[in-house]
């Protein structure tokens, strides 16, 4: 089972994402390997932001399951079509709440660093640990991303 997040710019409809699926430049491939190779993927969406003209969350605000591979789109771009509907989280997530970082990756760096060592990363995978640690600060207590998404 793979783990990826999706950095959602809802409102902006630069590539036309949707509660169905995602749009993304060809460079983000790589990061969905595993998927293209045929392995599971839970997605987690991430909201800039610059979603909603400017007022986006700025927190990790749902989830879904993808066991197709992307799909090329033209003009350079490809879409990932999910499984079903993204399911909300019970509550949004920020990359760090009460001293800690959901993505280990971002505790090397200061906060106010976090912003620019996430350029060119709006597709990135995630450790099952980050994503559990995701899951859990939303109130998915108990449930292990891979437990949640059968669950559903």
């Amino acid at each position: 089972m793979q783990y990826v997040i999706l950095v959602s710019q809802a409102g902006q409809q630069t590539y036309d994402d949707s509660e169905r699926h995602y749009t993304y430049p060809a460079r983000y491939n790589a990061a969905l390997a595993p998927l293209m190779a045929g392995e599971p993927t839970v997605v987690i969406l991430y909201e800039s932001r610059r979603a909603g003209s400017g007022r986006g969350l700025q927190a990790y605000i749902g989830w879904t399951v993808v066991t197709r591979p992307p799909e090329p789109a033209g003009q350079g771009l490809w879409v990932l079509t999910y499984d079903s509907p993204v399911v909300p989280l019970p509550r949004p997530v920020k990359q760090e709440e009460g001293g800690v970082v959901m993505e280990a990756w971002l505790g090397a760096f200061p906060l106010r660093e976090r912003g620019v060592r996430q350029n060119g990363l709006s597709v990135r995978p995630v450790t099952e640990a980050d994503a559990a640690r995701i899951f859990a600060a939303a109130g998915l207590l108990g449930l292990t991303p891979s437990a949640a998404w059968t669950a559903s």
